[in-house]
């Protein structure tokens, strides 16, 4: 490959895909612990313009520089970011970038993590990179991602990873502004099972229930124990927050099914009125 045909290595880290209305939200005073750090990984500085890099060096001084010679790019075949040792397969499991761009949002906002310790090299990668909403990125980076925010932002507490699915709504509903049907909250689950595919490469969501007032939520993201049910609680405040902007209202969710505690499969609850 010649120098004019390599693939260029970003050299700074991005928020691109931080919407105007999430970085002037305010943390109202009764908000909890899981509130704020939602918040917390939807915000950039003050003032700073959307789309404009940071200086790398301020922003991870902990991240690793990759070896000479290697040589990062994007594979417009199978339309996933890779590294050469790290080609995916035809059967390799992805997600898209506006959900992807999360994750990599909430690692780059904590500064004091080591990151080179707790990720591999090739997840490294994308903490450097700028995110497209619309591209492929691998599940099992998103895993590891999601693992690795569980332990050192969220101590754990997966009602935190709860409230941060119910505040990524309103930045998917920016991006997406056909997710939600106002004064509608069945149309809106209709209007999601038709979007899901556009947010993954394989059924990790099936919706075989939905009536006026409940719905039934089968969710299969194909990872270990603990990522999946951080992402399970993570999706019951997606739908908890799509049903409320929608107009519904007594929201109830809980699990039926839970398969990281040994079930077939995660079967998620969802009830509510619209009086």
């Amino acid at each position: 490959m010649n120098e004019e045909s390599k693939p260029k290595r970003p050299a700074a880290l991005r928020d691109d895909l931080l919407t105007p209305e999430l970085a002037k939200t305010e943390v109202a005073p009764w908000a909890d612990a899981a509130t704020r750090w939602a918040l917390s990984s939807l915000r950039t500085t003050e003032g700073r313009r959307m789309g404009t890099p940071r200086c790398m060096a301020e922003v991870t001084p902990q991240l690793v520089d990759e070896p000479a010679g290697a040589d990062l790019g994007y594979d417009s075949t199978l339309g996933v970011h890779v590294l050469p040792s790290q080609a995916p397969s035809m059967t390799t499991r992805n997600v898209k970038g506006v959900l992807f761009s999360d994750y990599v949002r909430m690692i780059r906002s904590h500064k004091s993590v080591d990151w080179s310790t707790r990720l591999p090299r090739e997840d490294l990668f994308y903490l450097r990179s700028k995110v497209e909403p619309d591209e492929w990125y691998p599940m099992e980076t998103f895993e590891r991602f999601g693992n690795v925010i569980l332990e050192e932002v969220a101590s754990g507490d997966v009602e935190a990873v709860r409230m941060w699915g119910r505040m990524s709504v309103d930045q998917l509903a920016f991006a997406t502004p056909s997710l939600v049907a106002e004064g509608d909250p069945v149309d809106s689950m209709m209007r999601f099972r038709v979007q899901r595919a556009t947010y993954f490469d394989f059924e990790a969501l099936e919706i075989p229930t939905l009536t006026v007032d409940h719905a039934h939520i089968v969710i299969h993201y194909f990872m270990g124990p603990v990522a999946e049910e951080a992402a399970s609680f993570q999706t019951m405040g997606f739908f908890e927050r799509l049903l409320d902007r929608a107009g519904a209202k007594a929201i109830s969710a809980r699990f039926l099914e839970r398969s990281w505690a040994g079930d077939s499969r995660t079967l998620l609850s969802l009830a509510w009125s619209t009086e």
